[in-house]
């Protein structure tokens, strides 16, 4: 998931705020994993979380701290001045949440909206997280 954010901003020198939410909901929600790959993988993600082994280590390690600086790297020159490093991450981490919310409850939202997890509600769903999202990191200064 994490190439596919990376390729989808390839070659943009300077990437507008909502290009990089959206390459990266994009990669998450619209990633090529069958259903029970992403079932495979919300079960070691909750797993990992609540009862954190070497693997956790491993995944933070080479695998979250590098997607979290490289989202710093492009969206800080991007917010206006001066930015809040604490808040930067305190919203890259809110954005990441509702990524890993919208791609690990498919069943629960299912059921709540009445939509099928089809590629038209996942565009929707990028959508809303670009729109969402946009509006917290504007206030990034506020805090």
């Amino acid at each position: 998931m994490y190439e596919n954010f990376k390729k989808a901003l390839a070659g943009r020198d300077s990437p507008s705020i909502d290009l990089v939410i959206q390459a990266l909901a994009s990669a998450y929600l619209e990633a090529p994993l069958t259903t029970e790959e992403l079932r495979g993988h919300r079960q070691i993600m909750i797993r990992e979380i609540n009862n954190p082994t070497e693997a956790f280590e491993y995944a933070a390690d080479h695998t979250m701290r590098p997607l979290f600086r490289h989202l710093q790297q492009l969206l800080k020159p991007l917010l206006p001045e001066p930015s809040n490093e604490e808040s930067l991450i305190l919203d890259i981490l809110s954005i990441f949440g509702m990524l890993l919310y919208f791609n690990y409850s498919r069943p629960m939202i299912s059921r709540i909206t009445g939509k099928r997890y089809d590629s038209t509600f996942k565009k929707r769903l990028v959508h809303h997280l670009v729109r969402f999202s946009l509006q917290g990191v504007a206030a990034n200064g506020e805090e």
